[in-house]
């Protein structure tokens, strides 16, 4: 066995640990256990003392790099320890069949471990719910059939899930009577306890339920769970998927501090959808019954009885302005635009790293030498390889895109040069244009911040948050024409 690095020590063991906590009591063989991992794995006192600060999801990703035949000796050291004091708890049940699916090579393309951290919300532990970044046809055919839907149903409910289908949680509130004459009245039961069950608030949710039901969808609800669990704007890795609690624990910050930190399953069902539900099954045990009246249910009935706030996409018009479906269909208004939005967009374009002051500065100064065309200038751009000749074509291409000047006279420079000279106040502008959509929770997730460490301006959100709704109709903004004539 080769000897594991500092980091994949602390990860193993915060897995470890984790199983032994998941049952909410520690028996005395799992502690030894653990005491006899942490000497064959040579794991030091203060490699113990790491451990606390990793997420499930950093360490399950470190641990996925090692190999294969690395891997199965690590889960099968992990079985024993959950089954050591001969009682194989649910939640134990579910953690280890969780890190084993996003572990193996053969199911981590479609099974990943998420970690959210800052919840306040309570998280169902015996619901599966169905979310997807925008509508997947294939799921949908599965979900909405009758006889898939009860295979499906039946083999969550066997290992103690109950599958919450939003579809299919609006068709049985649509039917369910409330006990008075409300002849054709649909949602009647529903509407008449809702002002028991939930605080009132926006009371015009209440009485025009069959308006508001209509334009609820996976999409939408998704968002509303985003903004419930504070969960970072594309931080959920795939189109459509299955969600599932794993565990709720603590992690320690920077200073020491604990801090809640609660563990999804997400199940990449865009495909395959009942494949990969059998093979989530085959890996678990039976266990308890659940209780189905809580957790995403009560996230709906809040959603539909107050005025709340919800994170949303971004959908871009046909003239590249920023609105919010999720939000009202807000329009996001920014000072000094288009500036604003070509800046905002080239920083989308860079990613997580964003974009730094040294890479600016070399930009303007790319700027200073004599420009003969501008076709020139662009197929020199377009063929040089360092970040601030991408960062000039990119920018251009955008700006091209977004503004009504002349991008063929060399003139129009003098736009990208104030681009770039006036970045800071940009990103201000573009942080006030997002704080004035009152409707949108978690703002501060959807700002252009500096990173004065790494020195560079970059976006928390990513580009899965975006479509476009242009001449070709809706898509994704990844997989449009604009998005992908960018460097």
């Amino acid at each position: 066995m080769k000897d594991f690095t500092s980091i994949e020590k602390q990860s193993l063991l915060k897995v470890a640990v984790d199983l032994v906590k998941a049952d909410n009591q520690i028996h005395r063989n799992e502690v030894v256990a653990l005491d006899r991992l942490q000497h064959q794995y040579g794991i030091s006192s203060e490699e113990m003392d790491m451990a606390h600060y990793l997420s499930l999801q950093q360490s399950v990703e470190r641990l996925f790099h090692l190999q294969p035949s690395e891997k199965e000796v690590l889960l099968k050291q992990l079985d024993e320890i959950v089954s050591i004091d001969n009682d194989i708890d649910f939640k134990e049940n579910i953690l280890l069949s969780a890190i084993s699916l996003a572990l193996r090579e053969e199911s981590a393309s479609w099974c990943s471990i998420v970690s959210a951290d800052g919840l306040q919300n309570e998280c169902p532990a015996d619901q599966i719910v169905y979310l997807e970044h925008h509508y997947c046809d294939s799921p949908h055919q599965v979900l909405d059939d009758k006889y898939d839907n009860l295979l499906i149903t039946k083999a969550l409910s066997d290992v103690g899930l109950h599958l919450f289908y939003l579809p299919n949680v609006i068709e049985e509130l649509r039917k369910h009577p409330s006990g008075v004459k409300t002849k054709g009245q649909e949602y009647g039961l529903l509407s008449q306890s809702m002002g028991f069950i939930v605080p009132t608030g926006d009371n015009s949710k209440r009485y025009n339920l069959e308006s508001v039901m209509r334009e609820l969808d996976c999409n939408t609800f998704l968002r509303v769970i985003e903004t419930a669990y504070n969960i970072r704007p594309g931080q959920l890795p795939f189109d459509a998927f299955l969600m599932l609690k794993i565990q709720d624990g603590h992690t320690l910050d920077d200073s020491g501090t604990p801090s809640r930190m609660v563990d999804f399953l997400c199940m990449d069902v865009s495909i395959d959808l009942k494949k990969r539900v059998l093979s989530f099954v085959g890996a678990m045990e039976k266990s308890v019954s659940l209780i189905p009246y809580d957790g995403y249910y009560k996230l709906l009935y809040d959603h539909l009885s107050s005025e709340a706030k919800t994170m949303s996409s971004i959908v871009l018009d046909s003239r590249f302005e920023f609105i919010l479906p999720e939000a009202n269909n807000s329009k996001v208004q920014f000072e000094s635009s288009p500036q604003a939005r070509s800046f905002y967009l080239l920083l989308l374009k860079a990613g997580k790293t964003g974009i730094s002051q040294k890479c600016f500065a070399e930009a303007l100064n790319y700027l200073e030498m004599p420009v003969a065309s501008m076709a020139i200038l662009m197929q020199q751009l377009e063929h040089d390889k360092r970040s601030c000749c991408i960062v000039l074509y990119n920018l251009i291409t955008i700006y091209a895109s977004l503004s009504t000047k002349d991008m063929d006279d060399v003139h129009s420079l003098d736009y990208i040069k104030n681009i770039i000279r006036y970045r800071s106040s940009l990103k201000n502008y573009i942080n006030n244009g997002f704080a004035r959509i009152l409707q949108l929770a978690n703002r501060e997730q959807y700002y252009a911040v500096f990173d004065s460490e790494s020195k560079s301006y970059r976006l928390n959100i990513g580009v899965t948050m975006f479509t476009t709704n242009g001449s070709n109709g809706i898509q994704t903004l990844a997989e449009s024409i604009f998005w992908k004539g960018l460097r």
